[in-house]
């Protein structure tokens, strides 16, 4: 059994703590001992949770040269970057890929752009034609504000332009607005307050029937592990297994409190209402030149921490070597008929889903 370095950037955050969590939950399960490293600017509650459970801290800033280049000179098996945002923070970590083993940079939808331009942050929402796959075309990079609706995808294209053109294996991943413990702006909230308002009523646009397709920050978390063990350069989608409408998540979430609205469900005609419906899917690269590759996982229940077994396996059934000549192995947490399908260097599409019960937070 050996011993793997792991550094998680952003590793407090809503998305970092559960990649931290992943990789503590698997050491010394059959496999290698992960080394995580969690850097954050300053301590706190999660912070001292990781810590006690086995983490090593190490207080910075993600945006601080020098820090970086102390901290990722000596290498590392995993890279993680769940706080970059633009192309000076990918620059940032551009001389250290060669000595990273596996890189993960966690994008978002918001990238995508449907034919009018229009994308998620937009006044005037995007439409697509159907699920929104990893071919999709992107808004135009740019030097943009992060925070801002037009620059925060246009700043994230630019930072994922600059990982992948290097050359080393760097994996981008492309969540749907996440959820889970520690996120910080839980999407539960708008059920949450009207159940501890009291209140009896809710109303939704459209009957309830919009669609933006969610994403378990343990799903994400999952996936980090799986593609650690298969380094590439890639993009690769990250959503639930189902696009609950947003009736199903009132009505999940509010029964969960022990709460029943009334629910008033207006129609297409109602003042400023438009319908969402943005659903995230995938596409298997199988031309020539394109490798593929499977993960196949069994049902699973994220609520009660229950696992399934999984591997990445190539198109003839036999296990895919990582970068170091083994096979791929590993457990997950990614929900019933997980599916993963990546496409090899330079091109490749996947898709990870994980299921509702993975809601938290």
């Amino acid at each position: 059994m050996s011993s793997r370095r792991a550094v998680v950037l952003g590793g407090t955050g809503g998305i970092g703590s559960q990649v931290v969590r992943e990789l503590l939950d698997v050491s010394g399960r059959g496999g290698d001992d992960w080394e995580v490293e969690v850097v954050s600017r300053s301590g706190g509650p999660v912070a001292d949770g990781l810590l006690a459970r086995g983490a090593v801290g190490r207080p910075g800033d993600r945006r601080d040269t020098t820090f970086l280049r102390e901290l990722l000179r000596p290498g590392a098996d995993l890279l993680v970057d769940t706080v970059g945002a633009t192309r000076d923070d990918a620059l940032q970590l551009a001389p250290f890929l060669d000595d990273v083993g596996s890189t993960v940079f966690v994008s978002s939808k918001a990238v995508y752009a449907d034919e009018q331009g229009r994308h998620a942050n937009s006044l005037d929402k995007p439409v697509f034609g159907g699920a929104v796959t990893e071919l999709q075309p992107t808004v135009t990079p740019a030097d943009a504000d992060p925070t801002s609706r037009d620059g925060y995808g246009a700043a994230k294209v630019a930072a994922e332009q600059v990982l992948l053109d290097h050359g080393a294996p760097v994996t981008v991943l492309r969540p749907s607005k996440v959820y889970g413990v520690g996120i910080g702006r839980p999407r539960e909230w708008f059920v949450v307050r009207r159940v501890l308002d009291g209140r009896e009523r809710v109303l939704l646009a459209d009957e309830g029937r919009g669609v933006d397709h969610t994403t378990a920050a343990s799903g994400i978390a999952s996936l980090v592990r799986i593609v650690a063990d298969a380094p590439d350069r890639r993009i690769l989608n990250v959503a639930d297994e189902t696009a609950p409408t947003a009736l199903e998540i009132v009505r999940t979430v509010a029964g969960h409190l022990g709460h029943t609205f009334d629910e008033v469900l207006l129609g297409e005609d109602a003042p400023r209402v438009r319908r969402t419906h943005a659903l995230v899917g995938a596409v298997a690269v199988r031309a020539r030149h394109h490798r593929c590759a499977l993960a196949r996982v069994g049902p699973a229940s994220v609520r009660g921490g229950g696992r399934a077994g999984g591997r990445l396996v190539g198109r003839d059934g036999a296990p895919h070597a990582g970068r170091r000549g083994r096979a791929v192995g590993g457990r997950s947490v990614l929900g019933p008929d997980v599916r993963l399908r990546a496409g090899g260097r330079g091109a490749g599409a996947a898709v990870a889903r994980a299921g509702l019960t993975g809601r938290s937070g």
